[in-house]
């Protein structure tokens, strides 16, 4: 029965957009302070590692916890006035701020606790152009292939889901 083939995959859309409900967004990254001062932008998962209680400023209550063994951005304080600086994050230019929430980095069974805030990074004006890895959108990119893909099995059908039934011949 070819109609037995829309329940898993409905689930499948249904499962996958839940998956990406929580993260806070591609601009979104944890700022861990120190010398220099770090921001982690791959996204991990939600939690409450020190069981904090409910976080009031997300829709599920949990913490945005961030991954540190992936790529990170330093962020450079211009106190000497040498100008822009391509590869970090510039203070000075306002290339990020804090949002006011509290966030986590893990760090191999350990959390540190940092500031969430939102960042932009080699500003085009100074840098060059300014594309944005396709990891930021993979999931648009996702969601377009299944979308064609399912309109593709509809029309032409797929090895399997076209077998025949049961006592009938085939000729």
């Amino acid at each position: 029965m070819k109609h037995s083939f829309y329940i898993p995959f409905l689930l499948f859309v249904i499962i996958s957009l839940k998956s990406f409900a929580s993260d806070p967004g591609p601009n979104y990254g944890c700022v861990i302070q120190g010398s220099p001062a770090r921001l982690y932008f791959s996204y991990s998962t939600d939690g409450n590692p020190f069981n904090w209680g409910a976080n009031p400023r997300t829709s599920n209550g949990l913490y945005h916890i961030y991954n540190n063994n992936s790529s990170n951005y330093d962020i450079y304080n211009d106190t000497q006035g040498d100008g822009y600086h391509c590869g970090v994050i510039n203070s000075k230019y306002g290339e990020y701020t804090q949002v006011g929430e509290v966030c986590f980095v893990s760090n191999g069974g350990g959390y540190t606790q940092g500031d969430l805030a939102t960042y932009s990074v080699n500003n085009s004006t100074y840098c060059g152009t300014n594309s944005l890895p396709i990891d930021n959108h993979a999931v648009i990119v996702f969601v377009l292939i299944g979308i064609g893909g399912f309109f593709y099995i509809r029309k032409y059908g797929v090895g399997f889901f076209d077998l025949p039934s049961k006592g009938s011949a085939v000729v």
